[in-house]
């Protein structure tokens, strides 16, 4: 039976030669594994375009300007530096107009005719609220710099600012002038819109919880220009502190001259709208003592004086709300730094920046909480004959 074994061996290596030539064939190719630091994605070619939305035209203009020139600053830094792992930055501007009905059309625009996957600054509440109804369902991440309205917590997951809600500003104005000014009796006068709505409701219900009575609440609607009849109301019930909450500095300035007019005796408080360096240098009389809460620049951090000396040198002037402006020119950057840790991917993105913690900003260290609301401290503005006076950090 020798034979018989010989051939069962000779099998048997015959099956070993041609397993280990089998197994010894190159696979599929594995993915490639990015080493560390490297982004496992890639951007297309071309420019990274997004959307962007201020009021151009109308009152807005004020402050929306501004905002589109601190966009613009840093938009053309990174372009100049490079871009975004080569890719320039390109902006699609559309015109809000500092309203609901102006800025659902801009947003409208921008996702169905210019097919942007981002928008960003939107500085006025109501407008940046009417985008959100659509910029949520479409999957398009809106990244507002300054529309501050509590109610724009709960937009959309994909509803981003780098500028705090008024949820905290309306608190710490209220703790402050209650706290240490020994205001008993608080009043106030805003316009009818999302943003000041939001700030007086804020304001009022810290006030009540802090332990003030609010004797006097005046609203009125935009365009309207006779404040007489809302101040009399309120020098009949005697506050010890009025708040003027208006969407934009040109009404505010006008009840300021009517109070001023009516003989009006009262700590005047003023909601962040109003610390625009041209309108107070332009109408000092009238911003003889004046309060408000407003994120404070520390000029001595470098990313801070960096925006602030490039501004200066790129438009020859100081900006004219530094506030503003700063969180404007920060959520570019942030943007920049997303995009090329995770790619042009809104869920990517928005996942990102809930991770975020203390990011170097020219507004302040910028971490985010569940709501997509930036967490940054306030200061006390205390305007004294038209010179802005710093207070200090201010928590209530």
């Amino acid at each position: 039976m020798k034979s018989n074994s010989a051939i069962l061996w000779a099998i048997a290596i015959v099956i070993v030669i041609l397993g280990i030539v089998y197994f010894s064939k190159p696979g599929p190719e594995a993915p490639a594994t990015p080493m560390e630091g490297e982004a496992a994605f890639e951007i297309p070619d071309g420019p990274i375009v997004l959307g962007a939305m201020d009021p151009l035209t109308g009152e807005g203009a004020v402050y929306g300007i501004p905002l589109q020139n601190a966009t613009m600053l840093a938009v053309n830094e990174i372009n100049a530096a490079g871009g975004v792992k080569g890719h320039q930055l390109q902006l699609v501007w559309e015109d809000s107009k500092c309203n609901p009905q102006d800025g659902g059309a801009a947003a409208q625009k921008l996702i169905e005719v210019d097919k942007v996957s981002f928008i960003i600054s939107g500085d006025c509440s109501g407008a940046a609220l009417a985008a959100a109804t659509l910029t949520e369902p479409a999957g398009v991440m809106l990244f507002s710099a300054a529309a501050s309205s509590p109610d724009l917590s709960t937009a959309g997951d994909l509803v981003f600012r780098s500028y705090p809600s008024d949820a905290m500003a309306g608190r710490v104005i209220a703790s402050y002038v209650i706290k240490q000014l020994s205001v008993k009796k608080v009043a106030v006068i805003s316009e009818q819109t999302d943003y000041a709505q939001g700030l007086r409701g804020s304001f009022t219900t810290a006030s009540k919880e802090f332990g003030a009575e609010v004797v006097g609440d005046e609203t009125y609607n935009t365009g309207d220009t006779d404040f007489r009849t809302q101040i009399l109301k309120l020098k009949s019930v005697s506050p010890d502190s009025l708040y003027v909450v208006p969407q934009t500095p040109v009404t505010g300035v006008q009840i300021l001259k009517q109070l001023k007019e009516s003989g009006f005796k009262a700590v005047i408080l003023v909601s962040d709208t109003m610390l625009g360096s041209d309108t107070i240098s332009q109408n000092k009389a009238l911003y003889a003592d004046v309060y408000s809460p407003t994120p404070e620049l520390d000029a001595s951090r470098p990313v801070t004086k960096r925006f602030l000396d490039n501004f200066q040198a790129a438009y020859d002037h100081a900006p004219e709300f530094p506030a503003y402006m700063a969180a404007a020119y920060d959520q570019v950057y942030m943007l920049k730094d997303a995009f090329e840790k995770v790619g042009i991917d809104q869920k990517a993105v928005r996942d990102w920046l809930y991770e975020v913690e203390n990011w170097p900003g020219a507004l302040g260290d910028t971490s985010f909480d569940q709501y997509g609301d930036p967490i940054i401290g306030y200061h006390i503005k205390h305007v004294v004959n038209g010179e802005q006076q710093d207070l200090g950090a201010y928590t209530p």
